[in-house]
């Protein structure tokens, strides 16, 4: 009844609202990878780049630009397949925080505007 297409309609917002966090998130980086500034173009001319869940979907993340990053395909995959260590979030930088691939160190920047957002997210 009327509870059924309450939720339903929330489920559909929160759809739509991902996708433009996720559109914004681009944006804020042309669609570079956040670790290694890699892009390509599409045949529109178009950056492309993969738009994560830091935390998934599946594991209670939720659809804010906070828990989204910027990333090329390569960078995507390991963090899906949890190669990428995040070491932690105490000892971050200027915008940008430490991780671990491999056993090399890198770092994940962020445009301001997103870190306050991912800041808030993971309460540091």
């Amino acid at each position: 009844g009327e509870n059924q297409t309450r939720t339903y309609k929330n489920a559909l917002e929160s759809i739509g609202d991902d996708n433009i966090s996720k559109n914004d998130v681009r944006t804020y980086y042309n669609g570079q990878c956040q670790i290694c500034n890699f892009t390509f173009q599409d045949r529109k001319g178009e950056n492309q780049c993969v738009v994560i869940h830091l935390l998934p979907k599946r594991h209670q993340g939720i659809r804010i630009i906070g828990n989204m990053l910027c990333l090329c395909p390569n960078h995507a995959a390991m963090c899906r397949c949890g190669v990428i260590n995040f070491l932690n979030f105490e000892n971050i930088g200027t915008n940008c925080i430490n991780i671990k691939i491999d056993n090399e160190y890198h770092k994940i920047s962020f445009k301001p505007v997103h870190f306050r957002f991912f800041k808030t997210v993971f309460q540091f």
